[in-house]
């Protein structure tokens, strides 16, 4: 039987498939069975998540008001968007930022405390963080100078809130 280029081709492609996943599914195994290991993944999941907690967002000018309310509306509309998509995590980092910049949070929260009762508890949780992130972002904004007066946030009208 004559061996065509064709087939051995084929049969060197082959050779050369099962080697390759030989050689991954090896990796893999000294990989996961090294000692350190589960160590290894928990300390990266950990920074991964200080990481995305203390991750700085583009604010808008805080000095003019159409900017920090169009963000302000953008937020509440990336949260929602997101809280329906079952990212909540990142939904309520969003909605806590429109919180923070609202000009009248309080009212916001109660507007929060009956659309979005099961998620109130956790957005309450969050809004010290996400205040800590918007001052940080505020002060590097400024370059270090902190303004009293943008603490609390911007002002926004209640009447944008509904």
């Amino acid at each position: 039987m004559a061996t065509s280029s064709r087939d051995l081709l084929l049969w060197g492609a082959g050779i050369g498939a099962t080697a390759f996943v030989g050689y991954a599914l090896y990796f893999d195994y000294r990989r996961t069975h090294a000692p350190d290991y589960k160590d290894s993944i928990r300390q990266k999941r950990k920074a991964a998540a200080s990481r995305q907690r203390d991750e700085p967002f583009n604010l808008p000018n805080m000095g003019d008001a159409a900017a920090v309310q169009n963000f302000f509306l953008q937020e509440i509309q990336i949260g929602e968007e997101l809280i329906a998509q079952g990212l909540e995590d990142e939904g309520i980092k969003h909605l806590c930022n429109a919180v923070v910049l609202c000009g009248q949070p309080d009212h916001l929260i109660n507007i929060f405390r009956q659309t979005m009762a099961e998620h109130f508890d956790r957005i309450v949780a969050e809004l010290p963080h996400a205040q800590a992130r918007v001052q940080a972002a505020v002060i590097a904004q400024r370059g270090g100078i902190r303004a009293e007066s943008e603490e609390r946030g911007a002002i926004v009208d209640a009447d944008d809130l509904e």
